[in-house]
């Protein structure tokens, strides 16, 4: 700006000393008793007019030799799942000259020129000063910094200026495919950063033996993914991990990280062995994990609630230890009760041959349904029982039997009889 000023200031003397010239040439003419004196002057404001009308049309000339500017735009989007417009990566960008000679940025080294854009922004990369006319050609690109997390936009643009005579300048950009384009338009993909396995809450197994064991017995807890894709710990098989606590203890199943947006359920029992005299705890557990993206990081919100669907902060077990029997279930298996037994009956020893037969020694069991009286009991009786009591069905059962049978044959008998009486009378007939 300093440089145009100059050049117009001189230009505006160059048209006083012209203005100046003519004024001093039409008044020598007017006045001619001083023409020889005035005649010299004539000359030399002649000579002024001249250069001053060449200055004039030089001096613009060389102001436009001087200098032009030329800033490149470079615009950069960002993007990806649960970004936010205020997102604040930073990528390098590179601009190198395949023109010999063609100007370039201050702080540029052998390499190019090199800058940074930050977030989802336009910036200006220059300036590019040029003194002549012509046509310089550049190549811009993003310099990619092994970041895994982001996928580089790999384009390579190619930029070429154009500076006129006047010293007006064009830009056209052509991309890698040689088409040519509107700007340079950089699109980054941010993937997502997974979530951090420290900050997730990793509760204790909590393990409480009631009672007095011998001892100490070993107890056997898992977790178990919902799903087999889920994300697991270390030592994990299956989408299932467990851990081991002898007597009581804690001990804890590990920590992981997501890879992706999502809600994620787990539960977390313990395994019944079936070790003898415990009733294991059968509560289950459930771990309702939801991961959602922030600024490219997945970040994790966990809830833990027992079977109530109660929130708790630990995974509490308690096994009881039952002496005498039983265990391995949820419930304790309960010990029959002996039944007492009767008292043995001593034999009947055998009397002398021609004596009276000697009773059993022992309790009076003349009432005992076990033993067999001499006496028949009267029908419908149990032996050893009082008449008439006890069960009746299988007695008159037996009764009806008889009865039948005695029927029967008392209708053979009396067909006998019949059959007998009528052959002697037909045999006496036929005798005669």
């Amino acid at each position: 700006m300093a440089m145009r000023r100059k050049f117009k200031i001189a230009s505006a003397l160059c048209l006083v000393f012209r203005a100046f010239a003519l004024f001093i040439n039409n008044t020598a003419t007017s006045v001619k008793k001083a023409h020889r004196i005035i005649s010299p002057v004539r000359l030399l404001t002649a000579c002024a007019a001249l250069i001053c009308t060449i200055g004039i049309q030089v001096i613009p000339e060389a102001y436009a030799a001087g200098e032009c500017q030329v800033m490149l735009t470079v615009k950069q989007v960002l993007s990806g799942a649960g970004l936010s417009s205020s997102v604040n990566q930073t990528f390098t960008y590179r601009l190198i000259p395949k023109t010999t000679g063609a100007p370039m940025p201050e702080n540029s080294s052998l390499d190019g020129y090199t800058f940074t854009i930050t977030g989802n922004v336009d910036a200006q990369a220059g300036p590019l000063i040029f003194s002549s006319a012509g046509t310089s050609v550049y190549e811009i690109s993003c310099v990619a910094n092994g970041n895994t997390n982001v996928t580089y936009d790999r384009q390579i643009y190619t930029i070429e200026v154009y500076v006129t005579n006047d010293m007006t300048s064009s830009v056209v950009v052509y991309n890698s495919d040689g088409s040519k384009v509107t700007g340079v338009v950089f699109e980054h993909v941010l993937n997502l950063l997974p979530s951090d396995p420290s900050a997730m809450i990793n509760p204790q197994v909590v393990k409480t033996v009631s009672g007095n064991p011998p001892t100490a017995s070993t107890f056997t807890f898992r977790l178990v993914a919902k799903d087999l894709s889920n994300p697991m710990p270390e030592g994990s098989s299956n989408g299932v991990k467990t851990v081991s606590v002898t007597g009581s203890g804690q001990a804890v199943f590990g920590t992981w990280s997501y890879t992706a947006e999502g809600t994620y359920y787990y539960t977390v029992s313990e395994v019944n062995s079936g070790a003898g005299n415990y009733v294991y705890d059968g509560a289950i557990y459930t771990i309702t994990d939801t991961v959602s993206a922030e600024d490219g990081q997945l970040l994790l919100t966990r809830v833990i609630t027992n079977s109530s669907n109660k929130q708790v902060m630990s995974y509490p077990f308690i096994n009881t230890y039952k002496t005498g029997g039983g265990g391995g279930g949820n419930t304790p298996t309960p010990t029959p009760t002996p039944t007492p037994s009767k008292p043995p009956v001593k034999p009947v020893k055998p009397s002398e041959p021609g004596g009276p037969v000697q009773p059993p020694e022992g309790p009076d069991d003349s009432n005992d349904g076990d033993l067999i009286h001499d006496k028949d009991p009267p029908l419908g009786t149990i032996p050893g029982g009082n008449p008439g009591s006890g069960p009746k069905t299988g007695d008159e059962s037996r009764i009806i039997l008889n009865i039948v049978l005695f029927g029967i044959a008392g209708v053979a008998a009396l067909g006998s009889t019949v059959y007998l009486l009528t052959g002697k009378r037909c045999e006496k007939k036929t005798r005669r």
